[in-house]
């Protein structure tokens, strides 16, 4: 999660880089934020945060999905909707998976 987030941090700056995007710049920053403290949170035990995690993640796969559909580019938001879609998927895993 924690790679997650820097990659959304990252976006968010190339983003704001690229298309002068304030609005990537701030969500990116804000959400990829979230994302690096609830990495680890979770690598220190604390389950609760892999929910808030989960709820970032499905937010920005909904976002990139959305991006993705109308431009057809996969760079960036074919990338980002990968990754977001992966780390839904492992959450979920995580969260809801069978228990050893």
């Amino acid at each position: 999660m924690v790679i997650y987030g820097i990659f959304v941090i990252l976006g968010g700056f190339i983003g704001y880089l690229q298309a002068k995007s304030r609005a990537s710049l701030i969500a990116g920053g804000i959400s990829g934020a979230v994302l690096l403290v609830s990495g680890i949170l979770m690598l220190q035990g604390t389950a609760e945060a892999a929910y808030l995690a989960l709820l970032v993640a499905v937010t920005l796969t909904g976002l990139f999905a959305r991006r993705f559909a109308g431009k057809r580019k996969f760079m960036p938001s074919g990338l980002m909707l990968s990754l977001s879609l992966l780390m839904v998927l492992v959450l979920i895993v995580r969260l809801f998976g069978p228990r050893s």
